[in-house]
């Protein structure tokens, strides 16, 4: 009575007639157009995005010359069914995941198909960043601590917000260094990072660069002589709005020191023994609770203070060589320059620079020799 048939080929109509026959063998016909189409298929495409990213779906349909009267799509996240007779959409999901979505669709012969796909809405890397802050000669350390969210960072832009260093202002390492001015300010530091699904998200955090504070000695010449005085040069500097060196604290290295609240230079002072010492000076900048120290060193040699002496060899007459034999002291230290004045009024050029040296004496009579004897450090007797 309700047979069913299968009919070999698609894309065609075909007549279809029936007629029944009665007990009576009284008959009727009827006839109807039956057409077979293509079995509807359908899919999709959709884009792969990071999290705040719109989505964008593509359908695609076979047979081709079908028309579609509406798809629906089923997102996998539990809102209402979306229905359109267009093949594209977006949509824009409110937490990053993978979604299972369903997408149904019906043409004009009331053929239907579903597909069903899972997306990926990619999380953002969530940036973060710690920081050292440098002291007056070493540059501010940046320490890179992002989490790349379910992968790993795959690049880094920073910028310290130190526009005046230009070029230098910015890096893409993972883990930079930037030498900031000396005196105290705020920036304003960005740091960028892409994780490797291409998802890009960015932190600004407002560090701070303390007033520099440094100590400085200068001193002309670090060698001085035994029993001479010495002057130290306070080149230190704050480099602060707000802030002043309030105390200064020197350390001779010899056991001697000083300390005193307001500003004084040059500071000098006198070694009474010969050796090397290790001179400090410790400033202190204090605003309220705020307090910085720095100390500058320097290196002082004391040279020994040679002895000088000497001998006449053999007679002196007049008219005959005089031998002079240098008898001085280093005291500790190698002496390498002697000047000898013999004298002689009559001889402009009656001096010598060497250790033991002879004079012809013009006449008879008494001179006054003088030997000045210099150390390697120019200490001289």
């Amino acid at each position: 009575i309700n047979p069913v048939h299968i009919y070999n080929f698609t894309d065609s109509c075909y007549n279809v007639v029936l007629t029944i026959v009665d007990t009576n063998g009284c008959t009727s016909v009827d006839t109807n157009l039956v057409c077979v189409r293509d079995k509807l298929s359908i899919d999709f495409t959709a884009s792969e995005i990071c999290f705040g990213e719109a989505t964008f779906f593509d359908a695609d349909f076979l047979p081709l010359n079908d028309t579609i009267v509406y798809f629906r799509w089923d997102f996998g996240n539990g809102t209402p069914f979306y229905t359109s007779p267009e093949d594209t959409v977006s949509y824009t999901y409110d937490n990053p995941g993978t979604y299972r979505v369903v997408l149904t669709a019906l043409d004009i012969y009331g053929c239907s198909a579903t597909y069903v796909d899972t997306i990926s809405v990619n999380e953002l890397p969530i940036p973060d960043f710690r920081y050292i802050m440098s002291t007056c000669e070493e540059p501010a350390q940046f320490i890179d601590e992002s989490d790349g969210m379910g992968t790993n960072i795959a690049s880094w832009s920073w910028d310290f917000g130190d526009y005046s260093s230009g070029i230098n202002n910015f890096s893409n390492l993972q883990n930079p260094t930037h030498t900031y001015p000396p005196d105290d300010s705020t920036y304003q530091v960005k740091l960028i990072v892409t994780n490797f699904n291409g998802c890009v998200d960015s932190i600004v955090k407002t560090i701070v660069r303390t007033p520099c504070l440094d100590a400085e000695i200068y001193l002309p010449d670090h060698i001085t002589c035994d029993g001479s005085e010495i002057c130290f040069a306070d080149s230190s500097v704050i480099y602060s709005n707000y802030m002043e060196i309030t105390e200064w604290e020197w350390d001779f290295g010899d056991g001697n020191t000083l300390t005193y609240d307001f500003y004084q230079n040059p500071i000098c002072h006198t070694y009474d023994a010969s050796g090397t010492y290790e001179a400090s000076l410790i400033v202190t900048a204090q605003s309220g609770q705020n307090i910085l120290k720095d100390t500058a060193f320097q290196t002082v040699i004391v040279g020994p203070i040679p002895t000088a002496g000497f001998a006449i060899s053999g007679t002196t007459c007049f008219e005959s060589l005089t031998q002079f034999s240098d008898l001085s002291e280093g005291n500790g230290a190698d002496i390498d320059q002697w000047w000898w004045d013999f004298g002689d009024d009559t001889n402009p050029d009656d001096t010598s620079s060497l250790q033991n040296p002879t004079y012809i004496y013009p006449s008879a009579g008494v001179y006054d020799v003088q030997l000045v004897v210099t150390s390697i450090y120019g200490c001289t007797d």
